[in-house]
């Protein structure tokens, strides 16, 4: 596997309205941060003034999906803080 790395915002990454598909394969670990991990990432998004740094995440694609490698934890966590914005 050839591994290219990429800058991206991470509205890039979760742009509305794009065709990539994310998927998590079955082989990863199922979600399992807890209230502790999840409010300090919110914290350290809350409290940084120019942008936060997602850290690196290792996404291959594979016929018409995006299979997240590394990064799940962060990933799920984000989509459901935005989930629950959305929600509000």
């Amino acid at each position: 596997m050839k591994i290219t790395p990429e800058n991206k915002t991470l509205a890039t990454v979760l742009q509305i309205g794009s065709p990539n598909i994310y998927s998590i394969p079955i082989y990863q670990r199922n979600y399992s941060w807890k209230e502790d991990q999840i409010e300090t990432l919110f914290n350290d998004i809350k409290e940084e003034d120019l942008g936060y740094y997602v850290g690196n995440l290792l996404i291959t694609a594979e016929d018409k999906s995006m299979n997240i490698i590394d990064g799940q934890q962060r990933i799920t966590t984000l989509l459901l803080f935005l989930l629950a914005i959305f929600e509000k």
